[in-house]
């Protein structure tokens, strides 16, 4: 499961492997191999880096973290929702 930080924000989906889901159990993305997140129609809508940056596709830091998985959970639950 994947949570928003913050008061009253809850659970925002689950993550299977490297595959993202709202709380319907919907696909909305995932990660590649190639470390770039995709939307479920496989538009690519940012980047992560080892170190744990998540960056939009112009490249503007969208978040920091710890890990790949965190970072690019992050951007898909804040972008690829339709």
């Amino acid at each position: 499961m994947f949570f928003w930080h913050g008061s009253g924000m809850g659970q925002a989906g689950t993550v299977k492997s490297h595959k993202y889901y709202d709380n319907s159990g919907y696909y909305i993305g995932k990660l590649g191999s190639d470390l770039k997140v995709y939307d479920k129609n496989g538009r690519q809508v940012g980047y992560v880096t080892p170190g744990g940056c998540a960056y939009t596709t112009d490249g503007q830091l969208f978040a920091k973290g710890n890990s790949v998985r965190w970072a690019a959970a992050t951007l898909a639950f804040n972008t690829c929702y339709s």
